[in-house]
C-alpha cells in the first residue's frame, strides 16, 4: 500500500503528530542560545 505526502500528514495529524524533514541537533549549541540572541539583537538596536 503507497500513501501520498497529504495522506501521510492527514494520519500522523489524527494522532496528534507532526510530520517534518528530520534534522540534526548540534551538540555543540548551548541550551540558551535563543536568549542569547534576542539579547545581542537588542544590545545592537539601542
Amino acid at each position: 500500500m503507497k500513501y501520498s505526502e497529504r495522506q501521510v500528514r492527514r494520519i500522523l495529524k489524527g494522532f496528534k503528530m507532526k510530520h517534518a524533514k528530520p534534522y540534526q541537533v548540534d551538540y555543540r549549541k548551548p541550551k540558551d542560545a535563543e536568549e542569547n540572541l534576542k539579547k545581542t539583537r537588542s544590545d545592537k538596536s539601542g
